[in-house]
């Protein structure tokens, strides 16, 4: 069957759709993501494809779920932006508590912007690249999608100034009480935020994050949308 390349995910190249599944190399977290995924798939978490094994080349297989993963920052509506932190919630949900998880509350998808998410009719309804997944506080996660969901993307320079550059929404983020996610300490955070899942190693996802935790601390604190988490 003919290979069609897939755009989208901004960190894995060479992906490509075969009919109905998808084909990505492996690599190192190939194991964990396939644990991840089989264990989403059974509790009907529905927001994430699904691992179907290896093919002869030694490339994972995937489901293909049907939508549209943007190629770019742009505005999002409120709505959408709302239906992508309950994505979220309902994906650290499924993972609190488990083996994967631990020593840490859930597992975190550790890029869950809108460039790694299938949209359907305008509506955020599935995570996909789950390179970075690790263990963590879910607070990592939020702080991140509050960033690059929050990104107003347009000229900041005088007309003729050339290059361009990015503006940050104005965000305030409203997390639900939750006994599944009571208890994460300010300590935790923080060594989630510098670690990686392997103890102590600092890791180009552990970069991201504190990037991500530094851009979301430097917002203005009136808000422009509203995030229910």
């Amino acid at each position: 069957m003919t290979e069609q390349p897939l755009t989208g995910g901004r960190l894995t190249p060479g992906v490509v759709r075969i009919g109905d599944t998808v084909r990505r190399p492996a690599g190192p977290h190939s194991p964990f993501v396939a644990a991840l995924l089989q264990w989403l798939a059974e509790r009907g978490f529905d927001g994430a494809p699904r691992h179907l094994g290896s093919d002869d080349q030694g490339r994972d297989v995937l489901s293909y779920l049907v939508g549209d993963v943007p190629a770019r920052f742009r505005t999002w509506a409120d709505a959408q932006v709302r239906a992508a932190a309950a994505l979220l919630r309902d994906f650290h949900d499924a993972t609190f508590g488990s083996r994967l998880a631990e020593p840490y509350p859930v597992v975190c998808h550790h890029d869950p912007g809108p460039n790694n998410v299938v949209f359907r009719a305008g509506v955020p309804v599935a995570f996909i690249d789950f390179d970075f997944a690790a263990p963590g506080d879910p607070l990592e996660d939020v702080a991140y999608l509050a960033w690059t969901w929050c990104v107003v993307v347009g000229p900041r320079r005088p007309e003729g100034a050339g290059g361009g550059g990015v503006d940050l929404a104005r965000a305030r983020v409203h997390r639900q009480p939750s006994p599944q996610l009571h208890g994460c300490s300010r300590r935790r955070r923080r060594r989630a935020a510098m670690t990686s899942r392997s103890g102590g190693t600092t890791t180009p996802a552990a970069a991201m994050r504190r990037r991500a935790s530094r851009r979301v601390r430097r917002m203005p604190t009136s808000p422009i949308a509203h995030i229910t988490y």
